[in-house]
C-alpha cells in the first residue's frame, strides 16, 4: 500500500479574505470547524487530486484569525479518504472521523476511522474499523469518562427487514479500542449525524431514518420519506428510546445542541413537509423526552437547506448556517440569526462564487461567528472558505484577496501536462496576464500570455528538475515553483 501524509501549506496571508483559503487539490469540500482557543480554529474536510492522483484525501487545517496564518495537512492513500467530523479532546489534541480506504487499515473498502492529532497537525494515533462493505463516521465526540464515540453509517450490517443501510455507532477507549459496535436500523438508508451525551451518561444519536447523506445514496423503496430519528443508547450500547419526527415529505438533519436552561434540545435541518412546500430550513425544539416543543421554518418557493447551528456566547441567540437559492437559481451561503424562540433577528447572504455552500458554523467566544463552506465557479472546482463574522453577520477584515495561482499536479510526471489554475480576486473577472517559466538560475525558458482560468503546459518541452514561475497582471506579481520528475 502506498500512503501519503504531506504538509501542504503554511502561509501568512496578508490582506487575506477568510473566504479564500488556499486549497491543495483541484476540488475541496468543507465539513466541520471548531474553535480551539482565542482566535485559533481547526477544520476538517476533503480534498481531491492533492497528490496528482484521482482520489479524495482528508484535509485538516489550522487557522489563526489574528495573524491570518493557515496551516494544512493532508492524510490519504491512493484510494478514497474523506474527513467529516472534528472534536477537541480534554488533553488538548483533536479527534477526527470520516471514511478511509486502506489508509489506516489494510482491509476492505471505506472504513470508519478515528484519528487523534496534536495542535501541529501531527498524527498521534489512528484506527479504522473494518466491517465488510462501505461504512463511515460522520461525527465524533469525547465522553465525560474519556471514552470516544463515533456515529455514522454502515452498508455492511443491514440488520432489519428492508434495511439498506444502518446508523453505525462505535464506542472506544481513549486509545481507539472498540468497546461496542451498534447498528440502528429502519427501512431504507439510515445515517447518524450528531451525538449528544446526556446527564444520565447515556448517549443520544441524532439520525435520519430512510434519509441520505449524498444525493446518490437515497433509496425509498421501502419507506415513503425521510424522518428525523432520535435514538438513546445506554453506556453499553443498548437502545433505551427511539422517537421519529416528520411529516409527509422528507426531513433532513445535521446538528443538535443543548437548549439553554436545560429544557430540551435544538435541531437544525431541512423540511419538505412544512413551510413553503419545497425544502425549507428547519429549526426544531424538542424536550428532554424528544417530544416537539415547537418548530420554525425559513425559506420560500426555492430550495433552502439548514446545514448547522451554534448558540451565541451570551446564550440568547442562535446562528444557523444555511445554503439557499440565490439569484439565477445559484446556491449561496446564508446565516440566519434567531432568538431562542426561533424568531428571526437578521439574515445575511454570502456569495463567493457561482456556487457557494455552507457546511458548518461556530460561535466565537469573543462574539460573532465563523462560517465554514466551499464555493466554486463550477462543479468539481470547489475551494474551502472561512468567513469571520461579527454579531451582525458582517465580515471582519473583508479585504479583497489578490490573485492566486495553483499549479497541479505538483510534482508532475515528465511528459504530462502541468496546469496552472488562475484564481482572481473575489467578485472580479480575470484580466490579461503573463506567466513566465524560468530555471533555477533565473533564466527565462518560456512566457505565456492569456486571460483564461487554466493554463495547461506540456512538460515534455522541459527537462526533469525544479522550475520557477511568475504570474504578472498589472501590479500583481506571484511567484512559485514546480517540480518535474
Amino acid at each position: 500500500m502506498k500512503s501519503f501524509t504531506v504538509l501542504i501549506l503554511s502561509l501568512f496571508l496578508s490582506g487575506f479574505l477568510y473566504g479564500q483559503l488556499h486549497n491543495p487539490g483541484t476540488n475541496n469540500y468543507a465539513s466541520e470547524i471548531i474553535e480551539y482557543s482565542g482566535n485559533i480554529f481547526y477544520l476538517v474536510g476533503t480534498t481531491h487530486d492533492a497528490f496528482g492522483k484521482k482520489g479524495d484525501d482528508i484535509i485538516i487545517s489550522k487557522i489563526n484569525l489574528s495573524t491570518q496564518k493557515v496551516e494544512s495537512k493532508v492524510f490519504g492513500s491512493e484510494y478514497t479518504d474523506r474527513g467529516y467530523g472534528i472534536e477537541k479532546l480534554k488533553n488538548g489534541n483533536m479527534l477526527i472521523t470520516g471514511e478511509s480506504w486502506k489508509t489506516f487499515n489494510k482491509w476492505g473498502r471505506e472504513n470508519p476511522f478515528l484519528m487523534e492529532i496534536d495542535t501541529n497537525l501531527n498524527k498521534v494515533w489512528a484506527k479504522a474499523y473494518y466491517l465488510s462493505n462501505r461504512d463511515g463516521g460522520l461525527s465524533c465526540k469525547e465522553l465525560n469518562d474519556g471514552n470516544l464515540i463515533l456515529a455514522g453509517y454502515s452498508r455492511s450490517v443491514n440488520t432489519g427487514a428492508h434495511s439498506i443501510g444502518d446508523v453505525l455507532v462505535i464506542k472506544t477507549t481513549p486509545e481507539g479500542d472498540t468497546l461496542y459496535q451498534k447498528a440502528i436500523y429502519s427501512a431504507g438508508n439510515d445515517y447518524g449525524f450528531d451525538i449528544m451525551e446526556l446527564p444520565s451518561g447515556n448517549t443520544m444519536i441524532l439520525a435520519e431514518a430512510s434519509g441520505f447523506f449524498n444525493s446518490n445514496q437515497a433509496d425509498y423503496r421501502f419507506a415513503h420519506d425521510a424522518d428525523l430519528m432520535f435514538v438513546e443508547l445506554d453506556q453499553n450500547g443498548n437502545e433505551i428510546k427511539r422517537k421519529l419526527w416528520g411529516g409527509e415529505g422528507h426531513e433532513l438533519t445535521r446538528k443538535i445542541i443543548k437548549s439553554p436552561g436545560d429544557d430540551g434540545y435544538l435541531i437544525a435541518g431541512s423540511t419538505q413537509s412544512y413551510g413553503s412546500g419545497n425544502f425549507d430550513i428547519l429549526l426544531l425544539k424538542i424536550d428532554n423526552d424528544y417530544n416537539e416543543v415547537w418548530h420554525k421554518t425559513f425559506g420560500d418557493k426555492n430550495i433552502d437547506y439548514g446545514n448547522s447551528m451554534a448558540i451565541s456566547p451570551s446564550g440568547d441567540s442562535l446562528y444557523i448556517a444555511c445554503t439557499t437559492t440565490g439569484e439565477q437559481s445559484n446556491p449561496q451561503s446564508t446565516v440566519i440569526c434567531t432568538d431562542l424562540d426561533g424568531n428571526m433577528l437578521w439574515k445575511k447572504n454570502y456569495y463567493l462564487d457561482d456556487m457557494t455552500f455552507s457546511a458548518d458554523i461556530v460561535a466565537k467566544k469573543s462574539g460573532g461567528c465563523v462560517l465554514l463552506g466551499y464555493s466554486g465557479e463550477q462543479t468539481d472546482e470547489y475551494k474551502i472558505f472561512v468567513l469571520n463574522l461579527n454579531g451582525k453577520g458582517e465580515e471582519i477584515n473583508a479585504i479583497l484577496s489578490a490573485y492566486e495561482v495553483l499549479p497541479y499536479p505538483n510534482p508532475v510526471k515528465w511528459g504530462e501536462n502541468i496546469h496552472f489554475k488562475i484564481i482572481p480576486p473575489r467578485h472580479t473577472g480575470i484580466d490579461n496576464y503573463a506567466l513566465s517559466i524560468k530555471n533555477v538560475l533565473g533564466q527565462q525558458i518560456d512566457r505565456i500570455e492569456g486571460s483564461g482560468r487554466i493554463i495547461s503546459y506540456p512538460t515534455d518541452k522541459l527537462r526533469r528538475g525544479i522550475y520557477l514561475y511568475k504570474f504578472i497582471s498589472g501590479e500583481v506579481k506571484i511567484s512559485g515553483k514546480f517540480i518535474i520528475h
